[in-house]
Formats: structure tokens, C-alpha cells, sequence
């Protein structure tokens, strides 16, 4: 009886086929590698550069340096100049921020093209359920940064390493869902004995984003804070200039992105329905800057008809210009438009300023 003698090489190969893809796959989901070295001196400095002469701070710093798991340190591309390095923390650190919910944390920095850390954050994930798990989605860092979806059921809280909030982004099945930052409402002005002295209320501004498009935006007062308060030496002062009760300003930066719809042209014949146009505004808050931020680039998804409901009735989208610099955002959009037997060629431009966006 003649033996398959086949089937052994023909099995040899399927299983070195697997072994290849495995290995394959391994190697695209592997981080990038760094100089461990260098990049753990990098961090080291740049922790350094964070400590002063106040006690709680340069605590706060320690505490954070000792739970560094440098072992497991990977990166992610941010930008075609920028990076992000991203170390998980270990649980012998506890934030104030989410104490409650367990988070796992993370110090996220910044590094530049010539090897530069330019700045740092603590980043907390929030699983929505213990079942979920703990494990970070593929590239969530440079998402987040980046102000685009990520593909979890959970919360990412950006903060200060020394445990302020900038902001909360939440996700279902890996769209956003809400979005909380702190913002100052009611600026009060009280007169003391030499000048007057400035106090702002700041307020925990939530917006949740439904299924049907609309949102709702909810708010919460956190705290007050006065000009000329100083850091006391028992407090713990962060880069806002200010502990729980110092300063009036807070700094911050971090990338934010929006999705809008605008009225290119209005029915002809009964001025129900328009011709609409969609773009994605991207940009980043900066509290310094006029407006606080400025636009850092716009995509045009499409145009379409929301009254050509019959076969004849077409719209027809020819020209789109878009621009974005500084707080200004620029869309053009001309086209032909068969309604009704009647042809036109609509075009309509519309503009937004960073401030009036609805990030």
C-alpha cells in the first residue's frame, strides 16, 4: 500500500505559514523600539525640570518617578514631527482624579523630531466594566491626542502630573459620547482694601453626544480661585500657577476635533431643504492664545441634497476650496443642482472662528 508521503511537507509548510503570519503580526503590533537609556534619562530630566522648592510638589514628583514601569514602555506616532511615549504606572500610585473608579494610569510625554520631551501628562483609562478589562486599544494614545474615536467602552481622563483635570473623553462601541472640561464662568470682582481682586468660578462642563445627533451639555461648579493667592508652601502647586487656592488662570493644551454641518443653499422652489456641506474641524485649545487655541486643519467629508427626493432632481458638487490657520476655518462649495427642470449652480462660502466652535 503506497504511503501519503505528501502530507508531511505539505503540513510543514502550512504550520512554517502560520508560524510567518504570527511572527508577522507580532512585528506590526510591536512598539516601536527606542535607547531605552536614553529615553528613560530624557524622562528623568524632564521630571527634574517639575520639582522646586515646594514640598507636596516635589513629593508628588517622587511618587511618580518610583512607579515608572520602564519595562514596559512603547511609543506611538502623534504626527509627522511629533511622538508619544507612553509608561504604564504601577498601582502604588493613586490620583486623587477618578480615585473611585480604579484607574489604570499612565504618564504620556511628548517627545519632538530632535529628541526633546516637550511636555507630559498623566492619562487615566477607564474601563466601562470590570469585565471589559484593562487592556489599552491599538494606537488609543495618538486617538486621543489626536482627537478622533477610539475603539473602546470606556473614559480617558488627560491630567496634570500634579492630579488637575484638563479634560474627560467617554466611549461606546468606539465613538465618543461625552466630553468634560473645566472652564471659568462668572468672573467676580471684589474690592479689597488696596485693589480689587479677581475671582473665577470653574465649572466641570460635560457634553454628552446621542445616536439622533444631538447633544446636551451639563455643568458642575468645582472651585474658586482668586488672583494675588499665591502658592502656600503647603500646597500642591501645579504648572496652572496655583494650588487649591492660587492663581486665576489655568494652562493647558490638548487637541480637539469637531464635526459640522452648514446650509450651502436653500430650496428654490419651497425653501424647505437645503444643500449641506460637512467638515471636520481640527484644533488645538491653548490657554495663552487669542480664543484660547487655534484651528490646525479642516477635512471635507461631502455636500448633499436633503429635498432631491425625485430621480431627476440632482446635485451635483464641483468645486470645494478649504482653508484653516490660526483661529479662522474657511469652506467653499459650488455645484450644479437639477430641481424641478430647472439647472442652477449654487456656491456658498462660510467661515467659523475657533471660539464659536463647539468643541
Amino acid at each position: 500500500m503506497r504511503k501519503n508521503s505528501f502530507l508531511l511537507p505539505v503540513s510543514l509548510l502550512a504550520t512554517t505559514l502560520f508560524l510567518t503570519a504570527c511572527i508577522k503580526q507580532d512585528a506590526e503590533n510591536k512598539p516601536e523600539s527606542l535607547d531605552s537609556q536614553l529615553v528613560t534619562g530624557k524622562v528623568h530630566a524632564w521630571l527634574d525640570s517639575k520639582t522646586s522648592t515646594n514640598a507636596p510638589r516635589n513629593e508628588r514628583v517622587r511618587i511618580i518617578r518610583e512607579n515608572l514601569d520602564f519595562p514596559q514602555l512603547f511609543t506611538e506616532e502623534l504626527n509627522e514631527k511629533e511622538k508619544l511615549i507612553v509608561i504604564p504606572i504601577k498601582s502604588g500610585f493613586v490620583a486623587n482624579t477618578n480615585k473611585a473608579d480604579r484607574p489604570v494610569n499612565y504618564l504620556v510625554l511628548v517627545m519632538d523630531e530632535g529628541g526633546n520631551i516637550n511636555k507630559g501628562n498623566l492619562v487615566q483609562y477607564i474601563p466601562e466594566t470590570k469585565q471589559a478589562g484593562t487592556a489599552i486599544p491599538h494606537h488609543a494614545f495618538s486617538q486621543l491626542y489626536n482627537a478622533e474615536d477610539v475603539a473602546t467602552d470606556g473614559r480617558f481622563a488627560m491630567l496634570s502630573i500634579f492630579d488637575r483635570l484638563l479634560f474627560e473623553a467617554g466611549y461606546k462601541g468606539g465613538q465618543r459620547v461625552s466630553f468634560a472640561q473645566i472652564r471659568p464662568k462668572d468672573k467676580q470682582r471684589h474690592t479689597a482694601a488696596k485693589e480689587p481682586e479677581i475671582c473665577i468660578d470653574w465649572y466641570l462642563v460635560t457634553t454628552y453626544y446621542y445616536l439622533d445627533g444631538t447633544r446636551e451639555v451639563r455643568e458642575e461648579y468645582l472651585f474658586t480661585t482668586c488672583s494675588g493667592g499665591g502658592c502656600q508652601p503647603n500646597e500642591l502647586c501645579d504648572e496652572f500657577e496655583g494650588g487649591t487656592g492660587g492663581a486665576n488662570f489655568v494652562d493647558y493644551q490638548y487637541d480637539v476635533g469637531e464635526t459640522v454641518d452648514w446650509t450651502v443653499f436653500t430650496n428654490p422652489v419651497s425653501g424647505i431643504g437645503e444643500v449641506k456641506s460637512r467638515e471636520r474641524l481640527k484644533g488645538r485649545r491653548v490657554s495663552t492664545e487669542p480664543q484660547g487655541g487655534h484651528f490646525t486643519g479642516i477635512y471635507h467629508y461631502w455636500s448633499y441634497c436633503n429635498f432631491c427626493y425625485d430621480q431627476h432632481d440632482v446635485w451635483l458638487e464641483q468645486v470645494n476650496r478649504i482653508s484653516a490657520a490660526g483661529q479662522t476655518a474657511t469652506s467653499y462649495i459650488f455645484g450644479r443642482l437639477q430641481y424641478k427642470g430647472t439647472v442652477s449652480y449654487p456656491s456658498n462660502t462660510t467661515s467659523w472662528s475657533f471660539a464659536e466652535v463647539n468643541w
